[in-house]
């Protein structure tokens, strides 16, 4: 934890700064160490390193150099001492785990020879190194403003979340501003229209840890567009007389809704730095509950000035749209992998702070 601790200092205070300004930045260790060390070297559970290093810096490096050595050589090449000083089984594991990482990841991993030690082979090993990072920078180069597009994207990105999150507030407040016309539509009275109401609870109340195993496993791009268009084609039965398939559609909107609150925090996370992760989260809220308390009236209008069936089909049309076009914008980051859904569940509840502040909310 204390590792953990210092890269999210350096994280904030270097990293992520230099990132957002747009300039190269080299650490001579990442996450990548801690995968090797931890996980691979220490037996600690991967899952568990995997998940600590999205929480302490959910970005990955454009490109990584392993060098490599055999681990006789290596220890014959330098003295160790304090922590350092392990068993040459230990530096085994480690230098497996950076192969693994290596082959899991041939996009951005370069494995680099360093056995030889003589100054000619020394002067070939810094060439390789420095002709695959100009690859790289002409890469960047010839890509024509890709940084620039990256925060944008990263915003627009964060605002259809935003969008949604005030969007599904509108679905969820309809029994309060079309109780009439809906009760007269399908013909249903006040009880049934009372289960109607309270289905879609039901579906919001299950799927919130599902979803959010989901959202960190595989990331936003996978789970949130296909939660957003499950929102929206909740409302589909709407357009015809079954009231059972009205039912099942609140229930199906309920599920999709949660994506809205879930991934705001995962999206903000991802997209914005240091400080400005509470601001964004905050107006993603506020926008949100500008959909709850101002988005019934509009859709009442709209359903008294024009056709039912052409009201709701746009509304779902649109949705359907926004989905496809967050998938567009989320750029596939912040997928933690293989999760341990019993070890995540046990450290939220053995969060003394996180008890405390859900207790004072229920009370």
């Amino acid at each position: 934890m204390l590792f953990m601790a210092m890269r999210r200092e350096s994280f904030v205070r270097v990293v992520s700064p230099g990132l957002l300004a747009d300039k190269i930045v080299i650490s001579d260790r990442f996450t990548d160490s801690t995968v090797a060390y931890q996980g691979y070297g220490c037996g600690v559970n991967l899952t568990l390193v995997s998940t600590l290093n999205s929480l302490v810096a959910n970005v990955v490096p454009d490109i990584t150099f392993v060098m490599d050595v055999s681990t006789e050589l290596a220890l014959a090449r330098t003295s160790l001492n304090g922590c350092e000083s392990r068993s040459p089984e230990f530096y085994d594991r480690v230098r497996e785990g950076f192969k693994a990482i290596v082959a899991d990841n041939p996009h951005r991993c370069h494995m680099i020879d360093c056995t030889e030690d003589s100054a000619e082979d020394v002067y070939s090993t810094h060439d390789k190194i420095v002709a695959l990072f100009n690859e790289m920078a002409r890469n960047k180069l010839e890509c024509g403003g890709c940084a620039v597009w990256s925060i944008e994207r990263g915003f627009f990105a964060w605002f259809s979340v935003a969008v949604f999150f005030a969007l599904q507030y509108v679905l969820r407040v309809i029994p309060n501003t079309l109780s009439g016309e809906i009760m007269e539509r399908f013909g249903v009275g006040a009880i049934a229209f009372g289960q109607f109401s309270a289905l879609y609870y039901a579906g919001y109340t299950i799927a919130h840890i599902p979803l959010g195993v989901l959202i960190d496993k595989y990331g936003p791009k996978k789970v949130v567009p296909a939660c957003m268009a499950l929102t929206f084609l909740g409302a589909t039965p709407m357009l015809f007389d079954s009231w059972k398939l009205v039912q099942i559609g609140r229930v199906l909107t309920g599920i999709g809704s949660v994506a809205a609150a879930v991934s705001i925090f995962k999206v903000s996370k991802m997209y914005f730095a240091g400080t400005k992760v509470a601001r964004m989260v905050s107006i993603a809220v506020v926008i949100g509950l500008l959909g709850a308390m101002y988005g019934g009236m509009p859709m009442l209008s709209l359903v008294e000035d024009f056709d039912w069936s052409r009201v709701f089909l746009t509304f779902i049309v649109g949705g359907c749209a926004l989905a496809a076009l967050a998938y567009f914008l989320f750029d596939g980051a912040g997928a933690t992998g293989s999760v341990g859904v019993y070890e995540q569940v046990r450290s939220v509840i053995s969060n003394k702070r996180l008890v405390i502040i859900n207790l004072l909310g229920g009370a």
